[in-house]
């Protein structure tokens, strides 16, 4: 009995309790050599001390490359909205028949204003009202401010594209029966139809034009995105596709991540000046030279 035990006591101490902190050390040398093994690295030779060394190879970003689409937001824009709201319409049309019938003393007539009621109260239910639009300026004092708004829509009315010019009509319309603003173009470029709430503008704005600005001018749409991830309208913007369906320059910019809301800003540049060439010395007009030799009337001669 006594025998047993003792083998029983040895053989729980060649065992002993697995080396959890060694598996730990391994997986997390396994992480790292992963991460290492997706940077490039390339020998060059150190010119202070000449020894072959490894360098990261780093990626510089990939200018966008113009891209082909099938449509654009012109042929993609779907109906024109309405300037005018059409409630307040049917409604005023409706309210002049009945009172014309009570003033004719003819009630019965008062009935034909009920297609004309349940007409305003139809596209009341279902009108998707234009969204605010916002004059974003450079001025620090509220004396500069005066007249932005003037500003920026004769910018925009100068220099804007044809599409944004439409898209910026297209969005402070009154439109009915549709679910949100530029869902036809929204379903076009793949960011509608992915889930029970496609994306909805919710602000425009207009900024830029000004002196230190390197844009004529700039609309910008915000949209609440709740089931499209950023990362799908930085695909379209990395890819210039967002370039080629508005014909402008268009970014990406991701406002909040919290509040899913983002921002397309859509961009006409001011051209690319470039610096006066400097004339050289010897090619500067004789007539300079020599009246620059020339002595000048009461200097002295030294």
């Amino acid at each position: 009995m006594i025998l047993a035990f003792a083998l029983c006591a040895t053989a729980a101490a060649f065992v002993g309790p697995a080396a959890a902190p060694r598996t730990t050390e391994l997986q997390h040398h396994k992480v790292r050599s992963q991460v290492a093994d997706l940077k490039i690295y390339r020998e060059e030779i150190d010119w202070e001390t000449g020894e072959v060394v490894q360098r990261e190879v780093v990626e510089e970003p990939v200018a966008k490359e113009p891209v082909k689409l099938k449509y654009t937001y012109e042929e993609r824009r779907g109906e024109e909205g309405q300037k005018l709201a059409l409630p307040p319409v049917f409604g005023g049309v409706g309210a002049a028949i009945a009172v014309a019938a009570i003033a004719a003393q003819e009630p019965v007539a008062a009935l034909f204003a009920t297609p004309a009621v349940l007409g305003a109260a139809a596209f009341a239910v279902n009108e998707l009202k234009p969204v605010p639009v916002t004059y974003v300026g450079n001025c620090v004092e509220i004396n500069q401010c005066v007249g932005n708004e003037d500003r920026l829509k004769a910018q925009f009315d100068k220099h804007a594209s044809e599409a944004m010019k439409l898209l910026l009509e297209d969005v402070t319309a009154h439109r009915y029966f549709e679910g949100v603003h530029l869902e036809p173009a929204l379903k076009e470029l793949g960011l509608a139809g992915l889930g029970p709430d496609p994306p909805t503008l919710i602000e425009a704005e207009l900024s830029g034009g000004g002196a230190d600005d390197t844009d004529e001018v700039t609309l910008s749409l915000v949209f609440y995105s709740p089931e499209c991830p950023y990362k799908l309208w930085a695909a379209l913007d990395r890819k210039g596709t967002l370039d080629a369906f508005f014909g402008c320059n268009a970014e990406v910019e991701k406002i909040s991540q919290p509040e899913k809301k983002l921002a397309v800003r859509l961009s006409v540049l001011k051209p690319v000046q470039t610096p006066a060439a400097a004339v050289p010395i010897a090619s500067a007009p004789a007539a300079a030279m020599e009246a620059s030799a020339a002595p000048v009337e009461g200097a002295v001669a030294r």
